[in-house]
């Protein structure tokens, strides 16, 4: 059992209870109050219209693909890709159900070795 001091917190070694995963706490802590407000902006600036196609690198859990997908239409198309296949996981999750078609999210491919250096 772990200790918590007189002014209710539990220590930091303690996992708190239903830890969320990374993607997860992307989504549910940085999404809302940062990254949502910045993805408004950019598509308020990129002005997609109905039938465009939008290329989203590193859309992470998709707040962008997700701002997008009703802007291009069912004409439309719009793609997310994302190393991480957490962050595509945690972005289907989110996906709107009404336009499963209009938005797509894949991992990128690396390889395990490091990009070269150019000297």
């Amino acid at each position: 059992m772990a200790s918590v001091s007189r002014e209710g917190r539990r220590s930091m070694s303690e996992t708190p209870p239903q830890a969320l995963n990374p993607a997860e706490a992307y989504e549910s802590l940085l999404v809302p109050h940062q990254f949502a407000p910045w993805a408004r902006d950019l598509v308020a600036r990129a002005d997609p219209k109905p039938g465009e196609r939008v290329l989203d690198v590193a859309c992470g859990t998709g707040i962008v693909v997700r701002s997008v997908v009703p802007l291009v239409g069912p004409n439309g198309r719009v793609v997310g890709v994302d190393y991480s296949p957490a962050m595509l996981a945690v972005a289907r999750t989110r996906a709107p159900s009404e336009a499963p078609s209009s938005g797509t999210r894949r991992a990128l491919r690396h390889s395990h070795s490091p990009m070269p250096r150019s000297t």
